[in-house]
């Protein structure tokens, strides 16, 4: 790797480390997660209004892979989704997530729109729109975003169900998604190396990443406040 290359893992490092100690990952949310987990009624919600992103997460895949014209970047794709729909019924990722629904005693159909939080939904379209941009800047900034802080967030919930008691079969979708994240994350910055010395490519890339960091943020303070709107506490 040259030394450009270097310092394009130096500055992307750096991005993640701001995204860690700012508002993404360091927020009232997720900081306090162990209390909020306490209380059960937002435990359901939070699980309605997570199960909607995962839901979606293979489809925006899809839609990556579809405008995607790097055979490294299709190749770490593939991988991707195939984690996420499997080849077996039962181990593909949605049906892991929904044994948390089903410990949780919630319906596992597609929640209903007037269900999800404007944040929700905002945070699920910035997915699909990013990773199905055409620009590979974008692209790449979007999906090293949500990777990054997903590999985070999934162990922050993970030791927050287990403080309050939560079988460890009831969050196996958090537990397994600590280790698939990070490395998936570090796929990405490895395809993006190739990238950053063309025109613009950095502009780009902080756009995607921005945009996905932004709604993520609105996504966890709405989750924190909700605690205000059902009264848990």
């Amino acid at each position: 790797m040259s030394i450009k290359e270097k310092n394009f893992t130096n500055w992307s490092q750096n991005q993640l480390d701001s995204t860690i100690t700012g508002k993404t990952l360091n927020n009232d949310c997720l900081n306090s997660l162990s209390e909020l987990c306490s209380n059960s009624e937002w435990v359901r919600e939070m699980a309605v209004q997570l199960y909607h992103v995962v839901l979606g997460f293979p489809f925006h895949i899809a839609g990556a892979i579809a405008t995607s014209r790097d055979e490294k970047l299709l190749s770490i794709l593939v991988n991707n989704l195939y984690s996420e729909i499997g080849e077996n019924v039962g181990k593909d990722h949605i049906s892991i997530y929904r044994e948390f629904l089903y410990y949780l005693q919630l319906d596992c159909s597609r929640p209903e729109p007037n269900r999800l939080w404007k944040e929700t939904i905002e945070l699920e379209q910035s997915c699909k729109d990013n990773y199905s941009n055409h620009d590979m800047g974008v692209k790449l900034g979007a999906l090293f975003a949500f990777e990054s802080m997903s590999s985070r967030m999934v162990e922050k919930w993970h030791n927050a169900l287990t403080v309050n008691g939560y079988p460890n079969n009831a969050f196996r979708f958090f537990t397994i998604h600590i280790d698939i994240e990070k490395e998936h994350a570090a796929d990405i910055l490895d395809v993006c190396a190739h990238y950053y010395k063309k025109p613009n490519f950095l502009d780009m890339y902080e756009c995607g990443l921005s945009d996905v960091n932004s709604k993520l943020v609105n996504f966890w303070e709405k989750a924190y406040h909700y605690r205000e709107e059902c009264n848990c506490y």
